[in-house]
C-alpha cells in the first residue's frame, strides 16, 4: 500500500515503483479524477506493461467516459469493488471478472456483467474488508480533513450506529 498524500510523497517519489510491480489500483473521486489519470499515464510511461485499474464512485458510474479519458487506465471496477479486485489480483482472466469495464486488446471498451451486491457483510470480514480501504489512496474524514492510517483497522459491520449526532460507532474507533 502507498498512501502517496498521506506519507508526503510526491508523483517523482512513487514513479520508480512503477518499474517495481505489475499491476496498481488507484482509488478515485470526481474532484481528483483528472489529476489520478495523469499520475496513471506517468506510472505507465515508466512501465508500459503495468495493468493499472481505478475503483472509487467516479468510475463506478462513468466507466466508458473515465477509460476514455486515458489509455493508461486498462479497467475501471463498477459496484462494489472488493471482490473484483481480489480476483484481478488473483490473476483470472479480465474478461471473466464481473463488473468490470476494460479496454481489450483492440482498444475495445467493454463491460462485463455487473457483480452482484455484497448482502452477506460478514464475509467481508479480515483482509477482505480490509481490501477497500487498504486501496484507497488518500482517505479523508466526514469533514475531509485527510487522514492516515497505518493499523490496518477496519469497520466491523457488527458494530452498533449511531443515526443522529455524536459517536459514529460505539467503541469509537482507534
Amino acid at each position: 500500500l502507498i498512501d502517496a498524500p498521506a506519507d508526503g510523497l510526491g508523483l517523482t517519489d512513487i514513479l520508480p515503483l512503477a518499474r517495481e510491480y505489475e499491476l496498481i489500483i488507484m482509488h478515485t473521486s470526481s474532484p481528483s479524477f483528472p489529476s489520478d489519470a495523469k499520475v496513471a499515464e506517468a506510472l505507465k510511461a515508466q512501465n508500459p506493461d503495468l495493468l493499472i485499474g481505478m475503483v472509487g464512485a467516479k468510475v463506478a458510474v462513468e466507466p466508458e467516459q473515465s477509460l476514455r479519458t486515458t489509455g493508461a487506465i486498462d479497467f475501471v471496477a463498477r459496484e462494489e469493488f472488493d471482490y473484483t479486485v481480489k480476483e484481478i489480483s488473483e490473476g483470472r482472466p479480465i474478461s471473466a471478472i464481473l463488473g468490470l469495464s476494460y479496454r481489450d486488446e483492440s482498444g475495445k471498451i467493454t463491460h462485463n456483467a455487473p457483480r452482484p451486491m455484497i448482502e452477506e457483510m460478514a464475509s467481508m470480514r479480515g483482509s477482505n474488508w480490509v481490501v477497500s480501504w487498504a486501496l484507497a489512496a488518500e482517505r479523508r474524514t466526514a469533514s475531509g480533513i485527510p487522514f492516515r492510517s497505518t493499523t490496518g483497522r477496519y469497520l466491523d459491520p457488527g458494530l452498533p450506529r449511531s443515526t443522529g449526532f455524536g459517536p459514529v460507532c460505539s467503541p469509537p474507533f482507534w
